[in-house]
């Protein structure tokens, strides 16, 4: 059955590892520890912009951080599953 375990590093067992393009998903955390899921906007070389939602800012925003940040875990884009 899909989507069995739906936590944010369980959603990456639904995803292909990829060079990330807009509206790719971008798995992030702290030590290597997926905790989060953010939409891949764009990159400018320096930094990657996303969209996303946390309580640091409580709303939906487009936020960026330096391309090298270890919040970035790694990018994905989900598979379609059929029946």
């Amino acid at each position: 059955m899909p989507f069995q375990d739906m936590t944010a590093a369980g959603m990456q067992d639904y995803c292909d590892k990829v060079a990330p393009e807009p509206g790719d998903l971008i798995f992030m955390g702290d030590g290597g520890v997926v905790s989060h899921i953010a939409i891949f906007e764009r990159s400018d070389g320096t930094k990657v912009y996303f969209i996303d939602s946390t309580d640091l800012v409580g709303s939906v925003t487009e936020r960026s951080y330096p391309i090298a940040s270890a919040k970035f875990i790694r990018y994905g884009r989900l598979r379609i599953i059929t029946n």
